[in-house]
C-alpha cells in the first residue's frame, strides 16, 4: 500500500480501484470508484481524461507528490522588477487576478488574465518575452504558472514574490491594498 501526504477533493473514475482519505494520507484500495485526493487538485484534473483509471491517477499522484512544494521556481523580488522595468528590459507583466481586484489596484502595464482563463488564453502570452506572473501575494500565480509550464508553455516565467501588495508595500504605496 503506498501512501501520500496530501489533502482532500473528490474526483471520479470509472474504475473499482479508489484512492481512499483518512487523516490527510492516501493509500490505494479497492473500495470503490470516488477518489478522495490531492493537495493540490487542478495538478490532477488538468491531467484526468474519461476512460483514466487508478494507475493512471496513482502515476499523476506520484509525479506531483515527487515534485510537491519544494520544486524549484522562478521568482522576482518587487524591487528587481522594478529595476528592470526602469532598464526598459522587455518584460511582459501577466496579471492572474479577478477583473474586480484589477480595477481595484494594478501595476502599470500589466496584462489581466484571470486564473482560471490562463491555459485558453496562453496564446496572449509571448513565449519570446521574459514573463513575470503575479496576483495578490504570489499563490493564484505560482498556480499559474505550473498550469502554464503543465500545457507546454516554454517561455521564461517569473513569480513575483509577494504579488501586488508587495509592490505597494516596497516600489508604489499609490498602489492601493485590499
Amino acid at each position: 500500500m503506498e501512501k501520500y501526504g496530501v489533502h482532500s477533493s473528490v474526483f471520479t473514475l470509472p474504475s473499482p480501484q479508489a484512492i481512499d482519505t483518512s487523516r490527510n494520507q492516501e493509500s490505494l484500495s479497492n473500495t470503490g470508484n470516488e477518489i478522495c485526493c490531492v493537495r493540490k487538485p487542478w495538478r490532477v484534473a488538468a491531467h484526468l481524461k474519461k476512460g483514466d483509471n487508478a494507475r493512471h491517477l496513482k502515476d499523476i499522484l506520484e509525479a506531483n507528490v515527487n515534485q510537491g512544494p519544494n520544486q524549484q521556481m522562478a521568482e522576482i523580488s518587487v524591487t528587481e522588477l522594478k529595476q528592470r522595468l526602469d532598464n526598459s528590459e522587455d518584460i511582459q507583466l501577466i496579471d492572474v487576478r479577478e477583473q474586480n481586484e484589477y480595477d481595484f489596484a494594478r501595476i502599470p502595464n500589466s496584462v489581466l488574465i484571470p486564473l482560471g482563463q490562463v491555459i485558453n488564453r496562453m496564446t496572449e502570452i509571448n513565449q519570446a518575452r521574459d514573463t513575470v506572473v503575479h496576483c495578490k501575494m504570489g499563490g493564484r500565480s505560482a498556480r499559474a504558472i505550473e498550469a502554464l509550464r503543465r500545457a507546454g508553455f516554454s517561455g521564461n516565467l517569473m513569480n513575483l514574490k509577494g504579488g501586488i501588495i508587495a509592490w505597494s508595500n516596497e516600489v508604489d504605496p499609490s498602489v492601493p491594498k485590499y
